[in-house]
């Protein structure tokens, strides 16, 4: 017992020497410094951006930073992942390379992200309808129309519904399903567009749902859609600052009329540039045709003066906004070094009110309106429905075709639309349309 009593006590004593050395490497032997990187590049987050311990969504997350921060990369990749670094240039961490980019985010790219997170925030946070999530909601119905062909046998409803919070999903399926199920249960298609009030009615709904006679076929929903109505305010966002312009365009237009807009250009830019000088119809709604013209010159000097001819334009009265933009990817390129430098483009803007012979603004809308439709609906061998061509390009007058046989070939001229449309009448389709009034096919 006495010999297994001090071997315990030896193997005791070994095991304390061997804690005691142990702690004596960690405190006198230095340890490695950290790699400091060269070759050091700049990127910004175009998003909140995780950065993680390893390369890799599995990996901890050391912190998130906000869209537009400024990061130091180590430029080589792993996975899909680039190195940030302190500012020490040693390794802090990884994050992923696909939301960085080079620049500074641009205004566009913050009135983007400024919608998306609004919308995130409002489908997070919205305060959905206090009552029975199953209800039928109280209703409207502003519009009925049979789409298509006759014997498509398609209709589609547009109502609105009465609501002070935005409803559920499932109180807009159980209103579109029993207005579905009060008589309309025998079309091949039946659409139903909800709205809710302040919504313009001309333009998408907030809920689409569509039905066949054997129930629900598809449901979209568009949030993007409530902007501008009580329902979702842009939401301010913080965003680091961006780094300051250097330069700056400034326009003026003395004179201008349906032929032409004079403008004089100040600029600090290094001259001489190319740039980008329009004009376009303002107040446009997204889904509308753009109205305008440009053209592209070079400025020698500041102040500069440039007429725009905008005499084949034909351009409606109204208010436009002129522009004079230098874009840094091709503005410079047979410029001086200071101008090549620049990153990131700059405009400047003006707006003025022209009067012209041209109709107003409001008629080349509805006009551009009835052409997309055309454009996008019709092409050779589309059948031929009068009525239906009637309702979306309006009244008619029917010409005589010069080139063909006037009795196998139609032609009929939409001055609300200013297009012709040819027609075979033997297979009672059409067989071209044209831009304007014409009577050659």
């Amino acid at each position: 017992m006495k010999l297994i009593g001090k071997i315990f006590k030896i193997l005791g004593i070994i095991t304390l020497v061997i804690f005691l050395l142990a702690i004596a490497i960690v405190i006198f032997i230095p340890s490695k410094p950290e790699q400091k990187y060269s070759n050091v590049i700049t990127k910004h987050s175009k998003a909140n951006l995780n950065i993680r311990r390893s390369p890799g969504t599995k990996h901890e997350i050391l912190k998130t930073v906000e869209p537009n921060t400024k990061l130091m990369i180590f430029d080589s990749t792993v996975s899909g992942f680039i190195m940030i670094l302190n500012d020490d240039s040693t390794k802090y961490g990884w994050a992923s390379e696909k939301y960085l980019q080079k620049n500074p985010l641009t205004k566009n790219q913050l009135e983007e992200l400024a919608n998306k997170i609004t919308i995130q925030r409002m489908e997070q946070t919205v305060t959905q309808s206090s009552t029975d999530d199953s209800e039928i909601l109280e209703y409207e119905i502003i519009k009925k129309q049979k789409v298509g062909l006759p014997t498509d046998n398609n209709m589609v409803y547009r109502i609105v519904v009465s609501v002070e919070e935005i409803p559920t999903d499932k109180q807009m399926k159980k209103t579109a399903t029993e207005i579905w199920k009060n008589g309309n249960t025998n079309w091949n298609e039946f659409t139903v567009f909800i709205y809710l009030p302040e919504m313009d009615l001309n333009y998408s709904a907030y809920g689409i749902f569509e039905f066949t006679p054997s129930g629900l076929n598809n449901f979209f929903k568009s949030t993007s859609n409530l902007f501008g109505t009580k329902y979702l305010k842009k939401i301010p966002i913080k965003i680091e600052k961006q780094e300051p312009e250097e330069y700056s365009i400034t326009i003026s237009n003395s004179s201008f009329n349906e032929y032409s807009v004079a403008y004089e250009i100040e600029t600090d830019i290094p001259l001489p540039v190319e740039v980008m000088i329009s004009i376009g119809l303002a107040n446009l709604k997204p889904a509308e045709s753009a109205i305008g013209t440009s053209e592209r010159i070079k400025i020698t000097q500041s102040p500069f003066v440039h007429s725009l001819d905008i005499s084949n334009a034909e351009l409606p009265s109204g208010m436009y906004e002129t522009k004079v933009t230098f874009y840094s990817n091709w503005g410079a390129k047979n410029s001086n070094n200071g101008a090549k430098k620049i990153k990131g483009d700059i405009t400047g803007k003006n707006q003025i009110e022209l009067q012209t012979s041209y109709g107003t603004a409001e008629e080349r809308k509805a006009k551009d309106k009835k052409q997309r439709w055309v454009i996008e609906n019709v092409i050779i061998g589309t059948p031929w429905d009068i009525k239906k061509f009637n309702e979306e390009l309006g009244e008619y007058e029917e010409l005589k075709v010069t080139n063909r046989n006037p009795e196998i070939i139609k032609v009929y001229y939409f001055n609300e639309a200013d297009m012709t449309i040819f027609v075979n009448k033997l297979k009672n389709n059409v067989a071209t349309w044209r831009m304007g009034e014409a009577n050659t096919l």
